[in-house]
């Protein structure tokens, strides 16, 4: 199916004029930058605010909640700023957005990004359309898309591991606590236990998790993990900055770009440079935060249970 939107080539102009310079990119900073502020500051605000709704919940329990949710907002800006990169260059980026789909962002992401498949100056017209960079600046705008190509490549393996976030946008469907496991073989059958040959601990998500098992026609057999995954806030807090300036860079130049006259003299604008970025320093999390544990509920006789639909 076709869709016709008649519009004039002013509407067209108006509606791509009024999309880049409204484009709220500073949403993310703020939210970005409040997350951190309160996990550097959580007991000083519970003191400072003297909120007594608030003082009745825990320290621990808010620190966790903001934890947790700089993990949904990492989805949620990875999601914008593959939407975006998708309709950039496109005749009307706002009405283009309106009709993308997440499964042809994963599509896209398996296909091009994580190989680091793109097309010749794909990149470069996405996030340095038309730049030519002065002098002394020489060498920054090919050293920047060699870092955008691979941090897309290795962040984008975090955003298609997304379970999470569908439990957490599908209604809260599941929930963030202090989590923590350890697993020690037996000794002996039925007797103590040996020196512990595996623990993790931290913040963590839980949520349950369907596997088939069996079907028989229309009738499909599941079983029920319930799945406890730890994480690095830290980690996440990184990558939705630098979501944050990949998304702010395809935006300013956009935006700041004169319309210059053939003759005119050349205008400087500023721009999101990534040539000074460490990618290994920005991966380098901490993987014992980053585990999951899986506890299968125990299947009724004959696949009796629970019968949906």
């Amino acid at each position: 199916m076709a869709l016709h939107y008649p519009l004039s080539d002013e509407s067209r102009e108006r509606l791509n004029r009024e999309f880049w310079m409204n484009y709220d990119t500073d949403h993310w900073f703020f939210k970005i930058k409040t997350y951190d502020l309160l996990l550097e500051n959580t007991e000083k605000f519970f003191e400072e605010l003297g909120d007594e709704e608030l003082e009745e919940k825990s320290v621990e329990a808010f620190h966790q909640a903001i934890e947790s949710e700089i993990v949904f907002t990492f989805y949620h800006i990875t999601e914008s700023l593959y939407m975006l990169l998708g309709v950039c260059n496109s005749v009307v980026p706002w009405l283009e957005m309106k009709h993308i789909r997440v499964g042809e962002i994963a599509d896209f992401i398996r296909e091009t990004v994580v190989d680091e498949d793109w097309e010749d100056g794909a990149l470069e017209e996405i996030f340095y359309p038309g730049l030519r960079v002065p002098e002394e600046h020489e060498g920054t705008k090919e050293e920047s898309l060699t870092f955008i190509s691979e941090y897309l490549s290795r962040m984008s393996h975090w955003y298609l591991d997304n379970d999470i976030y569908n439990e957490y946008k599908h209604g809260l469907r599941l929930s963030t606590s202090g989590g923590s496991i350890k697993m020690a073989p037996e000794k002996e059958p039925g007797g103590e236990t040996g020196p512990v040959a595996f623990a993790r601990e931290g913040t963590t998500h839980v949520y349950l998790e369907e596997e088939e098992v069996h079907r028989e026609d229309s009738e499909v057999y599941l079983k029920l993990n319930r799945v406890m995954s730890g994480f690095d806030y830290e980690l996440f807090l990184q990558l939705c900055y630098i979501n944050y300036l990949l998304l702010d860079q395809i935006v300013r130049i956009r935006r700041d770009s004169p319309d210059d006259d053939p003759g005119d003299e050349e205008t400087r604008i500023e721009v999101n440079s990534f040539h000074d970025f460490e990618i290994d320093e920005i991966f380098d999390y901490d993987t014992s935060k980053e585990w999951a544990f899986r506890l299968t509920y125990p299947a009724g006789e004959d696949f009796s249970g629970v019968t949906i639909g």
